[in-house]
C-alpha cells in the first residue's frame, strides 16, 4: 500500500513538473455539472443507461438509502455538496472502476484501466498537486486502486474530494 502511495504522489508531482494545468473548480461546480446532464436529460429519474442505474436523493433525515441485493450506491462528495447513484445488477467481483466508467452522469475521467487505472477527474473537480479524490467501500479507505478493487454487493462507494491527508491513505 506504502509503495502504491508514494508512486501516486510521485505521478502526481511529475504531472505538475511537467506543465500539466489542472482546472481549479468552486465547490457548487460538482453538483452544477450534475444538475446540468440531468436537466438537459430530463427528469433525474430519466438520466439511466439501460435501467441499470439511476439518481438518488438523500431523506428528510439526511441518509442516503442503503442499497439492497446486488446494488451498489456511489455517494461524491466535494466540500458542501453530494450526488449518488445507485447501480442496479452489479456482480459480485465487478471493479470500483467497472461501475465508474458505466455511470456516465458522474463524468468521471479513468487514465490507464485494470491496475494502472486512476480517476483523474469526478464531475468538474480534477485530481490536482494537493487535492484529489480518495474514497472508501462500506467505510474503509480502499487499500487497491479502482481497477483492482472488487465489489461485493450491497456495498456503498464514498468518493470524498479535497487535501491529500497522508493518514488518510
Amino acid at each position: 500500500m506504502r509503495t502504491k502511495t508514494v508512486a501516486f504522489f510521485i505521478a502526481v508531482i511529475l504531472l505538475g513538473i511537467s506543465g500539466c494545468e489542472t482546472n481549479r473548480v468552486d465547490d457548487n461546480q460538482l453538483s452544477a455539472s450534475l444538475d446540468q446532464e440531468q436537466s438537459e436529460e430530463g427528469q433525474a429519474e430519466s438520466i439511466l443507461e439501460d435501467d441499470l442505474w439511476r439518481s438518488v436523493t438523500q431523506g428528510a433525515d439526511g441518509i442516503w438509502p442503503e442499497p439492497q441485493e446486488h446494488q451498489v450506491l456511489i455517494v461524491v462528495e466535494s466540500n458542501e455538496n453530494s450526488a449518488a447513484f445507485m447501480v442496479d445488477d452489479v456482480k459480485e467481483g465487478q471493479t470500483v472502476e467497472e461501475l465508474m466508467r458505466q455511470v456516465t452522469a458522474l463524468g468521471a475521467v479513468i487514465n490507464g484501466s485494470g491496475a494502472t487505472a486512476f480517476v483523474n477527474r469526478i464531475g468538474n473537480r480534477e485530481t490536482g498537486l494537493r487535492e484529489g479524490w480518495t474514497y472508501k467501500v462500506d467505510g474503509e479507505f480502499a487499500k487497491r486502486g479502482v481497477g483492482q478493487m472488487s465489489l461485493n454487493p450491497p456495498s456503498i462507494i464514498q468518493w470524498t474530494y479535497g487535501t491529500m491527508q497522508p493518514e488518510s491513505l
